[in-house]
């Protein structure tokens, strides 16, 4: 399947230095508002406009001054292989470049399993002295034939050189890729190569624009040029690029490369523009589910095979989603009645399909059906979703905060069933998902997902962290541990881990009372491990996505720590004494419920009366009693962490 193996961005968005991710079949990238999750989405988006569009589309996301770049390392399907193998076989007959033809033999069978990795770079060089559009550079690469292919501007002329040629000294007319390829017969690889490489002192080879003949003259001598008998090759390569048979415009390898891989990308947005009923015009299906309904009839009533079972599909997924409700969903077709076109209004008689809407009913009860637009967003959200996921196939579905409009265990459901559907191979698109949904990010998510990334913004300009292959294996190794973690932690600045529930709900309360106790607005997170002896891996688990911690523990967890720097919060601790902000460990001289009583010794002495021995109980009752009054002297090492905690939510602690 096509897919977006890793990206190097620098310099695009709040993406200053080089950073670069790396991706599976399912994806999750989650991260606070503002952090930088939807600008990765955007950067793909501006490449891809970058290819296609003359002038980027008047787009400029970059400060100025800055070197922008942005690599894309795409793994291509055998289809996607064969249109870019037809792309590099044209040849010129002359030097007037008026007339083309193809490979006198077809590439595929020999070259097609060496060109099904490539890696797309493109350059930005905008500075006040040098005009931004002519100055896109584009390089292809294509490791397996040790080749790149690179291009001033997309519109301008292409050259292919070797990948052991570092510097082009000036353009040679060697020829183009099908030239060589012929010559090398019968396709020995590393005769190719060594061509290739032999191209280090001549420079490189031409790619011409590749030219659109009038597909409907078959007798002109432009379509004899191009051999009528290899037509299919040329119409695939028509079909892929989005081009119109009448189109007759030269059409540049990169921009057709860009139309071919922008079909392949699906971008669900926060923005939707549902509408009520939809004309019945094939086109494709819209990023912000306008044509919905129009797409769905065209699965349904298509002659495409594959398309009917994708209908039936979106429609089973539907209703599991919705088992509970018994709801489904039908198509309802408004017919035009013909006029007569002697220029007089008479009915012929006959009846056409013009309109499609969507209906909903519910299967046990029979009830009314309801119209497209007088359900629930969240229905109607769900079944965009789940048509784009499965209508959209071999190719990249982007999704950017799926969940807005689903409640949570809704929202669980649904993607459970699209990852499950992936892992079935179902349906054969990668699934890239961007949220700060801590209801996405659970840790059943976790266990499914194959890659996780957490982006953070400091100072304006956003990071990401990755596990790497061991962390990813060793968090699967340790999910049980992980069971009581609420999804929260991925979106905390900095996390205070306690011991048990009754630590959480003191250390919470209080928090709670942030503006009494003179904090500010904090993004601290409160976590209890569920005992002293998962620390470490809860420690293990922060600092492999690099989220800021403290500890703070009873006394009998003290073992834990052997040979790590530990302060006692007793009745001498100083916070003068901490020697640097990035200390982590706290320990209570006893635990809890005795610091507790040595504050209010009458308050507690109530709080075990009434709740007897459920210690969380007793810890909230207390420090509600605490906090009716002054806020005592005694709590000041705890509010001291939350000083701590709030510094650490500010500054990078892994640079």
């Amino acid at each position: 399947m096509v897919k977006i193996k890793s990206i190097k961005l620098r310099g695009l968005y709040s993406y200053e230095s080089t950073t670069e991710l790396k991706f599976d079949d399912t994806n999750l990238i989650v991260g606070t508002n503002n952090s930088g999750k939807s600008s990765i989405f955007k950067a793909i988006d501006f490449f891809l406009t970058s290819l296609t569009e003359y002038g980027c589309g008047g787009m400029m996301p970059w400060k100025s001054q800055l070197y922008h770049n942005m690599t894309i390392n795409f793994s291509l399907s055998l289809l996607e292989v064969r249109y870019l193998l037809q792309i590099l076989s044209v040849i010129p007959n002359d030097n007037s470049n008026r007339t083309f033809r193809l490979t006198t033999h077809n590439m595929n069978a020999h070259y097609e399993n060496l060109v099904d990795d490539i890696s797309l770079k493109i350059t930005w060089k905008n500075t006040p002295f040098q005009d931004r559009i002519l100055d896109l550079e584009y390089v292809l690469i294509i490791p397996k034939l040790s080749i790149k292919i690179t291009s001033i501007g997309y519109n301008q002329e292409t050259w292919i050189s070797s990948l052991q040629n570092e510097k082009m000294k000036g353009f040679s007319d060697r020829g183009t890729f099908g030239q060589m390829v012929e010559k090398v017969r019968p396709f020995s690889l590393d005769d190719f190569q060594n061509q290739i490489i032999q191209m280090k002192e001549t420079d490189g080879l031409r790619v011409y624009p590749y030219p659109v003949p009038n597909k409907f003259a078959e007798n002109s001598k432009e379509a004899r040029e191009i051999d009528s008998t290899t037509h299919m090759r040329i119409d695939m390569v028509f079909s892929m690029a989005g081009i119109r048979p009448s189109d007759t415009s030269e059409y540049s390898f990169f921009l057709m490369l860009g139309s071919m891989l922008k079909t392949k990308i699906a971008l669900l947005s926060d923005s939707r523009n549902f509408q009520d009923t939809n004309d019945l015009i094939k086109h494709n299906f819209y990023d912000d589910g306008s044509n919905l309904q129009n797409f769905l009839f065209y699965l349904r009533n298509g002659d495409n095979q594959e398309d009917k079972k994708r209908y039936d599909l979106i429609k089973n997924e539907f209703e599991r989603v919705f088992s509970s409700q018994n709801l489904t969903f039908d198509l309802e077709i408004i017919s035009k009645e013909l006029k007569s076109d002697d220029g007089f209004e008479r009915s012929t008689g006959k009846t056409i399909p013009d309109k499609v809407t969507v209906t909903f009913s519910d299967t046990m009860f029979g009830r009314e059906s309801l119209k497209f637009l007088a359900v629930g967003s969240g229905i109607r959200e769900t079944l965009f979703i789940l048509s784009k996921c499965i209508g959209h196939t071999d190719g990249i579905v982007l999704m950017d905060e799926p969940a807005l409009n689903l409640h949570p265990l809704q929202i669980q459901t649904l993607m459970r069933r699209i990852i499950a559907i992936q892992s079935d191979q179902s349906n054969d698109n990668q699934i890239m998902i961007i949220t700060h949904s801590p209801t996405l990010a659970s840790i059943e998510m976790l266990s499914t997902v194959n890659e996780i990334i957490r982006v953070e913004r400091i100072s304006d300009i956003s990071t990401v962290n990755q596990p790497s292959r061991e962390d990813r294996e060793w968090i699967q190794q340790n999910m049980a541990t992980f069971h009581l973690m609420k999804p929260d932690i991925l979106f905390a600045k900095c996390v205070i881990l306690v011991e048990g529930q009754s630590d959480r709900i003191f250390l919470q309360t209080l928090l709670n009372e942030s503006e009494r106790l003179g904090l500010e607005d904090n993004d601290i997170f409160i976590l209890d491990v569920g005992g002293k002896k998962s620390f470490p891996k809860f420690e293990t688990f922060l600092n492999i996505f690099q989220i800021p911690y403290l500890i703070l523990a009873d006394r009998d967890a003290e073992v834990i720590f052997q040979d790590r720097e530990i302060f006692i919060l007793d009745e001498k601790f100083d916070v003068k004494q901490i020697p640097n902000e990035f200390q982590k460990i706290y320990i209570l001289e006893e635990d809890l419920e005795a610091y507790l009583s040595k504050i209010k010794p009458e308050l507690f002495s109530e709080a075990v009366t009434k709740y007897s021995k459920r210690k969380p109980e007793i810890a909230y009752h207390v420090i509600q009693g605490l906090l009716k009054n002054k806020i005592p002297s005694e709590l000041k090492p705890i509010i001291f962490i939350f000083q701590h905690a709030l510094k650490l939510t500010k500054s990078d602690v892994f640079e």
